[in-house]
């Protein structure tokens, strides 16, 4: 099997995922994945053997309450100490464990069980005896494959105690009953000895100066991230370029005989086997390079492999001799906005970042990083539920095209909700998208005129939907932009003509919704060129302002009527306009109002 030392890199991971553009909860997602601990690595004396129990464990300050050990069953210690009397049930125990996954025996809501081994270890501080165990629900892959256990401050630890009546100590003061349940947070310590009223950080350095100085243990970094296993028994996937000699010695294929391509005359045949092992080609080429008795390896890369750099053989299209020229990386990297689902934060995402700071480190690129910013797409369900062919309810875009455009389904996807929440999807929806197209087209059919004045007020309000779409596409918030159009729909359709060149800025603004159709709209106003081929509209900030501006009249806080007034008026104008309103008149009474208050701008407020 053959990995990728992608743990040395666990440290730089961590640390660069603070200046990267990305959702918080991919972040944590790719935190807890590499899993960073501190803590100590602490040695055990076995009771009558040579051997040592060594474990890691994040709260060293908590040794005085480790009343039992637990290694994995897989642990090698686990036969060297093993008494007699307990072989047959460690056995038993031992291969009942190896059925389970890794999830099963991870997972926290299932009762915790175990086989005592018969051994004891002995306290590197008291020199106690502590009773050795093996645990399903202790892991090989992570630290040390053992554990000291201290049931009164770690919750699986303490309901496995209480199962096989073990005894519970209480080392660090906080909790309420220990023996009904764990205190996990921090606070001072208690009968620890030398540790005793120290807060848990100090506490923890403490313990690891100890440790130390007595040549018992040392303060460690841990990760749970392990090195990626990069072979896979497959066809697809480029071959791992290792040759074997005729002792079985590895030795990597020399760089003048890359690339080491797929042989093509495989057969796929269920063996349980890689299919390269079928392949007379593959073989004889190994043999005619290296020398008779020389094997290739045959098994291929994880896809993930390829997926990791793809990024940059975008920017060498068309060269295949170069990998990367240095130039064109340096100007084009990092990817400016990468858009993916959640489900690559662990695998993928974490990949492409370990291939791009290790091929920063052989010179290939200048970046430590692929992508900048990342934004997740969401999900689009059907009455809730995500879509699969299991469930039969996928719904096929092919029968939506044909009724109504993929211009109108496009939209519709966009018009959902946000574009990183998603939506469900409905039938009927489609719809309003439909004749929100149908009144576009009509527009443009019916009432375009080189000869009509436009309003100050359509001027606003072009003005005010160019800077809205813009924003709005700019944050993807496509449903947005789209209600945008709508609502100057609604404007220009009031309108007894429209200039050309409002109709030109209007299907500008829709090119990135509705390509297709734009390109048809621009057609219609005589234009020769593409619409993909044109700038995009801006917005004059001065003609974002109304010459007019309406003010609502309220009379002892309630409304009663609206003004629309010049932009400019004077705070008199408009209290003697407000009040000399038929409606306001009504409920004045013939009085004139004890108090007149303008917000300019907004409102007329008259108290009686």
């Amino acid at each position: 099997q053959w990995f990728w030392k992608i743990t040395q890199y666990a440290e730089k991971l961590l640390n660069n995922l603070e200046g990267l553009s990305w959702p918080e909860k991919t972040k944590l997602m790719q935190t807890n994945w590499i899993g960073r601990s501190e803590g100590a690595e602490i040695r055990f004396d076995i009771e009558g053997s040579k051997e040592t129990l060594t474990v890691f464990t994040t709260r060293p300050d908590t040794i005085f309450g480790a009343t039992y050990m637990v290694l994995a069953p897989e642990h090698p210690l686990v036969e060297k100490i093993t008494s007699s009397d307990h072989k047959a049930a460690v056995e038993k125990y031992i291969s009942a464990a190896a059925k389970k996954t890794e999830l099963q025996r991870k997972d926290l809501e299932v009762d915790k069980t175990g086989e005592f081994t018969g051994a004891y270890a002995l306290s590197p501080v008291d020199g106690q005896k502590i009773p050795i165990w093996i645990a399903d629900y202790v892991l090989m892959n992570y630290g040390t494959g053992a554990i000291m256990a201290v049931p009164g401050h770690d919750e699986r630890d303490h309901a496995f105690a209480v199962k096989y009546k073990i005894l519970i100590k209480e080392v660090v003061k906080g909790g309420e009953d220990i023996q009904a349940a764990a205190f996990t947070e921090e606070g001072e310590s208690v009968n620890s000895d030398f540790l005793n009223g120290l807060k848990t950080a100090a506490a923890k350095k403490e313990m690891i100066t100890w440790l130390e100085k007595n040549k018992r243990g040392k303060g460690v970094i841990n990760y749970r991230l392990r090195d990626w296993l990069v072979s896979r028994q497959r066809y697809w996937g480029a071959p791992i370029p290792i040759v074997y000699d005729p002792e079985g010695k590895a030795h990597p294929v020399p760089e003048e005989h890359l690339p080491w391509t797929l042989p093509t005359d495989v057969e796929f045949k269920p063996t349980g086997e890689s299919p390269l092992r079928a392949s007379k080609e593959f073989k004889e080429r190994t043999e005619k390079l290296f020398g008779k008795g020389w094997t290739p390896e045959y098994d291929t890369m994880d896809t993930f492999v390829c997926s990791s750099f793809y990024y940059l053989r975008y920017l060498m299209q068309g060269d295949p001799k170069t990998f990367i020229d240095p130039a064109l990386e340096k100007k084009w990297m990092p990817v400016s906005m990468y858009i993916g689902g959640p489900e690559h934060a662990t695998m993928h995402l974490i990949y492409a970042r370990f291939v791009m700071m290790a091929l920063k480190d052989f010179g290939h690129v200048s970046h430590e990083e692929p992508f900048k910013r990342l934004v997740h797409q969401g999900l689009i369900t059907n009455q809730g539920a995500k879509m699969s062919k299991s469930k039969g309810n996928v719904v096929s875009p092919d029968s939506f095209i044909d009724r109504h455009g993929s211009d109108v389904f496009r939209m519709y996807l966009m018009f959902m909700g946000p574009f990183t929440d998603g939506g469900d999807w409905s039938d009927t929806g489609i719809k309003g998208i439909d004749r929100f197209v149908i009144r576009i087209h009509r527009m443009f059919s019916e009432k375009l005129n080189k000869k009509v004045e436009q309003s100050n007020q359509l001027t606003v309000g072009l003005h005010a939907t160019v800077k809205k779409v813009t924003e709005q596409i700019e944050k993807l918030q496509f449903n947005t932009a789209i209600s945008s159009l709508m609502e100057f729909l609604n404007m220009l359709e009031k309108e007894e003509g429209i200039h050309p060149d409002t109709a030109k800025t209007f299907a500008l603004l829709l090119a990135p919704l509705a390509p297709h159709l734009s390109e048809e709209l621009w057609e219609m106003l005589g234009e020769k060129d593409f619409i993909i081929n044109q700038s995009w509209p801006t917005f004059d900030p001065s003609k974002l302002i109304a010459d007019t501006i309406t003010i609502v009249v309220q009379v002892n806080g309630k409304l009663r009527a609206e003004l629309t007034v010049d932009a400019n008026i004077s705070q008199e104008d408009v209290i003697a306009l407000a009040t000399s309103q038929e409606n306001v008149q009504k409920y004045l009474e013939g009085k004139a109002p004890k108090k007149a208050i303008y917000v300019k701008g907004k409102l007329v407020s008259l108290v009686l």
